[in-house]
């Protein structure tokens, strides 16, 4: 009892002092800022109707060492493939510099960090939840620590078709402009599902994507009953 009331005001700390992230996502992207063709996601999409609830399990890789603003993210999400209104999602990312940043977006307003400390090896537990198509909740659990933190979404301004599942890599952006995309290694969503008005369903059998850079691709992803399997290549 006295572990779930801590936890509890572990994560209702976090909500007050929640700040400004690096991370900006990004809808599924080719083009634009980025040469032509080139892809901002690497994992699954799966299509489907009512989608309410993403999850999956990641342990956070380390990317220390390689070009101080370089950088990788992971998150699960709901939207932003082939609906691009808005995008619910909630995740990690990890730069050069060796900082890692928790964050929760409802794209396209601002991302913003949680305040739960994240080191390289933890293991996250990543959901996402729509109420409705204005509303949800985001939630990332630091099973490695035992610490979480969440945000409570209102009133949002950019409503979800809650068609899009998603476990994703990205290379995200740094304002406007595409961070060099940071040699993850692996990230391996676990325990992957996306629940909806079809029931509970995994990644197997989603639409792939991944992400390139000057027409190549740096990420190869597949699919499992329960997860997703992201490399860096």
């Amino acid at each position: 009892m006295k572990y779930s009331i801590a936890l509890t005001v572990a994560a209702a700390a976090a909500v007050t002092a929640d700040t400004p992230s690096r991370f900006r996502s990004n809808f599924l992207t080719k083009g634009g800022k980025r040469a032509s063709g080139d892809s901002n996601w690497g994992g699954i999409i799966q299509e489907g109707k009512g989608w309410k609830h993403i999850t999956a399990t990641v342990t956070v890789p380390d990317v220390s060492g390689q070009n101080a603003d370089a950088g990788a993210a992971g998150w699960v999400g709901i939207d932003g493939a082939n609906c691009r209104s808005g995008l619910l999602q909630t995740g990690f990312a990890v730069f050069g510099d060796g900082h890692i940043e928790p964050w929760y977006e409802w794209f396209p307003e601002p991302s913003y960090n949680y305040n739960l400390a994240v080191s390289a090896g933890d293991q996250l537990r990543l959901s996402v939840y729509a109420t409705s198509k204005s509303g949800g909740n985001s939630t990332i659990e630091n099973l490695t620590t035992g610490r979480s933190a969440s945000h409570q979404f209102t009133n949002m301004r950019h409503p979800l078709c809650m068609t899009d599942a998603e476990w994703i890599v990205e290379d995200f952006d740094n304002g406007d402009i595409p961070v060099d995309f940071a040699n993850f290694g692996e990230m391996k969503f676990t325990d992957a599902y996306a629940e909806g008005s079809s029931g509970k369903v995994g990644p197997a059998g989603g639409q792939n994507t991944e992400v390139t850079v000057n027409g190549q691709a740096h990420t190869r992803c597949t699919a499992g009953s329960s997860s997703v399997d992201c490399k860096y290549i």
